[in-house]
């Protein structure tokens, strides 16, 4: 399991979960239950999603569909936020990555 310094938040049942990446730190591939977004708040990461990798930069808001396999790779400093319903954001699961 990776340890990435995070905090969560959750404002009117909206959860929030921030990632603070070094560069050339790896999320390594995942996936949840739920759709979701991720946020690249800062910097520029590589995200492979069912295996197809794309660069990411700063600004872009990403649709995490359910059950898509996704991998993260920091190409410089970098913040990801997730955002998901506060109901899927309590599950102990979701509160991990779910290695596939």
């Amino acid at each position: 399991m990776i340890e990435i310094p995070q905090f969560d938040v959750t404002i009117d049942g909206v959860f929030i979960k921030r990632f603070p990446l070094a560069k050339g730190v790896i999320v390594p591939q995942h996936f949840h239950d739920h759709s979701h977004a991720t946020i690249v708040g800062r910097g520029l990461v590589r995200m492979w999603t069912d295996g197809v990798p794309q660069d990411i930069p700063s600004g872009t808001v990403i649709e995490m569909k359910a059950n898509r396999k996704h991998e993260f790779l920091a190409l410089e400093d970098s913040e990801l936020y997730c955002v998901h319903n506060e109901e899927h954001a309590y599950y102990t699961k979701e509160n991990k990555l779910e290695f596939a």
